[in-house]
Order: structure tokens, then C-alpha cells, then sequence
């Protein structure tokens, strides 16, 4: 016997209920969805919703963060304890800043790259390549931000 619901197939036999979801689709909690929760990454390999490493938002995979827990900082894609900064500024790598740089949000007390790492931020999309002749770590621009120099394409 067979039910279908919400983008799911039921299975169901004397032994066990299998649940089968859509290709496009992952099993969290017993339901069919198209987006992991927060705190969890789509597996394709098992079709379920896995959860991140502790102290992670958001996440790739198992063993790579995008988005630390407020009071956290991530370093090569795993979360670790932040140094605290003044309440009027933000934690931006291992400095206290004033605000976060262009290419990165503010959460919390820290700034958070827009872009996985390897990427860079410029109106509203990620490039693997910048279509500017500069970039910083996070972003593409059009000039270097006030204190750095270009260096080869990258301000530093």
C-alpha cells in the first residue's frame, strides 16, 4: 500500500513505513522538504537533512560551516570561540572593526563573508572571478577601501 502526501511517498508493508521523497526533496523529521532547516545540510547521498557541526548556523556539510552561532567565528569552515569585542564594534577575522567590510554582513557581534570562500561579493552575487580589476578578501571593487593597496589585482 501506497499514500502520496505533500511531495512524498509513503510506502507501507507489515514490516516498516518507508518514506521516499521527491529527487529534489530531503526527509527531516519525517516530512518531505525542499530546504534543510537551519543548523542542518541537505546529504544526497542518504535524501536526508544532516546536522552541521556544533555551533553552526549553516552549513555545507558535516565538517564545513558558513554561518557560526553568535559568539563564534569561523576559521577554514569550522567554528571556534571568538575573542570579544568593544560593543561598538564587530569581530572581522582575528581584529575588532568599526563595521563590517563590503562582501560581509554583520550577525550578531561578527561579520560573516556573503560568499563561500573562494568567491566574491558585488551587487548581490557571488563571483568566482571578479569583473572588476580588484577585489579585497570578500569583494570585487572598483578602488582599493581606505588603508589598503593594490597589490596585483587584490587590495591588501
Amino acid at each position: 500500500m501506497s499514500n502520496s502526501f505533500g511531495g512524498c511517498v509513503r510506502q507501507t508493508s507489515s514490516q516498516a513505513s518507508v518514506l521516499t521523497c521527491n529527487p529534489n526533496q530531503y526527509i527531516s523529521n519525517g516530512q518531505c522538504v525542499g530546504s534543510c532547516p537551519s543548523g542542518f545540510f541537505p546529504d544526497s547521498s542518504s535524501r536526508q537533512c544532516q546536522t552541521c557541526s556544533a555551533n553552526c548556523v549553516s552549513c555545507f556539510s558535516a565538517s564545513y560551516c558558513i554561518i557560526c552561532n553568535t559568539g563564534f567565528t569561523m576559521q577554514g569552515g569550522v567554528c571556534t570561540a571568538s575573542s570579544t569585542c568593544p560593543s561598538t564594534q564587530y569581530q572581522y577575522n582575528s581584529a575588532c572593526v568599526s563595521s563590517c567590510p563590503i562582501g560581509t554582513y554583520t550577525q550578531g557581534s561578527q561579520c560573516q563573508r556573503t560568499c563561500p570562500a573562494n568567491n566574491y561579493y558585488l551587487s548581490q552575487i557571488c563571483y568566482i572571478t571578479c569583473p572588476t580589476t580588484l577585489r579585497t578578501n570578500e569583494a570585487c571593487v572598483s578602488t582599493c577601501p581606505n588603508g589598503t593597496n593594490n597589490t596585483n589585482g587584490v587590495c591588501a
